[in-house]
């Protein structure tokens, strides 16, 4: 009977050490967008930032996040936005994806934004560096002519 008794507490504790394992993959586990959005962000965070501004609208195109950007008299260019560590994309309600970093809302696809940053990349097109910042090769459904590095909102 004692036996019995001294095996129990150990019970209670695998019992007790399996049920955090489990709430600490779920945790973890969390997408940082929805399935089938490609949302390229830094492969880790960043204090330094470039200090070039950007006016657009936020579009999402073949599982895509793009800046659309144009001037007057000349046809619009989407940007693949690379975005910092802490980015995260989510559905709203009325079917927009809502973007935001550190919780902070950027926009939602369909809205003009603002965003601080800069170019990567020497020449329209070149994909390497944006590549290596991301640590993940860019699909080629989101390949655009240039690739633009956003701290966030400007």
């Amino acid at each position: 009977m004692d036996d019995r008794r001294s095996r129990e507490p150990w019970k209670r504790v695998f019992t007790v050490c399996g049920l955090l394992l489990a709430l600490a993959a779920c945790a973890t586990s969390e997408a940082s967008a929805p399935d089938g959005i490609f949302l390229p962000k830094l492969d880790r965070s960043n204090d330094e930032w470039p200090t070039a501004l950007i006016a657009g609208q936020l579009v999402e195109e073949r599982g895509c996040v793009f800046l659309e950007v144009g001037g007057t008299g000349s046809a619009n260019e989407k940007i693949l936005l690379i975005w910092p560590h802490e980015t995260t994309a989510a559905r709203t309600e009325m079917g927009q994806l809502r973007i935001s970093i550190g919780g902070e809302v950027v926009g939602d696809t369909g809205s003009e934004v603002k965003l601080g940053g800069g170019l990567i990349g020497e020449r329209p097109g070149e994909i390497d560096q944006a590549q290596a910042m991301i640590g993940e090769a860019i699909p080629v459904r989101c390949l655009a002519k240039g690739y633009f590095l956003t701290s966030g909102v400007a």
